[in-house]
């Protein structure tokens, strides 16, 4: 495995079910992280959280970034407040950031897009990696996003989702998840060598896998991971079952129990672009590069010479 761009592990943050819990840390729920898009002046962009739907409509709308003195900023949002669509398991939310946080973002030239996957063949087999949040470390105060590995095994395929009951196109990851990665981002990415159709000898003399470049892409975004039935083939009881004030039942021979499987459910980075292009938010990005274009900023963009001073 590569090393993983520092920068990327700064777009990721955490959400809340509360403002309370966000300034004390506790009860995290789910992942998000920040995108971007360019405006009419090039060194201005429109910033967004990104998360899944069900995360921050459904219990935990709350934003937390730390700033770079280790204070955090709360953005206590309401569920009605971000933006979603029906279609997907995805919602945003537009936000203005700080130069004093700490955070990066996601520009939308690193998505990946149909085309840009067309060309770059990219699809099974190809690594990824996920960025999120552990929960079992909810005790410390390690606030750093969890790293996950795997590799395209299927390209989107309709799945359905079982709380929103619709059925939208995702990749199946061969990664395994766990609750608090809904909403992480997910990267593909390839290094020299990955193609295994290259010839490795010449003349007899052996060479080195080096064809291909460097790929380094937003994939997309997690939304779940497909459920496993497992059949219990002898007697089990529950740890400490005879404390238990609860009295849970014992599981015996025969019983079915849920889990989760090694395969993760990630919506493509084209469906979060298109969420970002809401007609609300397009006609306010509208409304805002019109505004630069009257700036004295924006004439002398125009007005400035070509790098090449022709």
């Amino acid at each position: 495995m590569p090393r993983i761009p520092p920068k990327t592990l700064k777009t990721v943050f955490f959400l809340y079910p509360t403002s309370e819990d966000a300034h004390k840390d506790c009860n995290r729920a789910g992942t998000g992280f920040v995108a971007a898009i360019r405006a009419v002046l090039p060194q201005r962009i429109f910033t967004y959280f990104v998360t899944n739907w069900h995360v921050a409509l459904c219990g935990a709308p709350v934003v937390r970034i730390d700033r770079l003195d280790g204070t955090p900023d709360i953005f206590d949002f309401d569920p009605t407040q971000w933006h979603f669509s029906p279609k997907y398991d995805i919602a945003v939310m537009p936000i203005t950031l700080e130069n004093e946080q700490k955070f990066a973002v996601l520009q939308e030239g690193v998505f990946l897009t149909k085309e840009r996957k067309a060309e770059e063949s990219i699809g099974p087999g190809d690594d990824v990696f996920m960025l999120g949040l552990f929960v079992d470390e909810q005790e410390n105060s390690i606030r750093t996003p969890a790293v996950r590995f795997g590799h395209i095994s299927v390209d989107p395929v309709p799945l359905l989702h079982p709380q929103m009951n619709v059925r939208f196109d995702s990749y199946c990851i061969d990664m395994h998840s766990r609750s608090g990665y809904s909403g992480s981002p997910v990267f593909v990415y390839r290094t020299p060598g990955y193609d295994l159709e290259e010839e490795v000898s010449y003349e007899g003399r052996r060479k080195f896998l080096l064809s291909g470049r460097d790929h380094l892409s937003l994939l997309g975004i997690h939304w779940g991971q497909f459920p496993e039935m497992w059949e219990v083939t002898s007697k089990w009881k529950l740890k400490n079952q005879k404390d238990s004030e609860k009295r849970e039942p014992l599981l015996t021979e025969g019983t079915f129990i849920k889990g989760l499987s090694g395969m993760t459910c990630v919506l493509p980075a084209w469906t979060i672009l298109e969420v970002l292009n809401l007609p609300k938010l397009q006609e306010e990005r509208e409304e805002e590069n019109d505004r630069l274009k009257q700036t004295d900023e924006y004439r002398q963009y125009l007005n400035a010479p070509d790098p090449e001073g022709s």
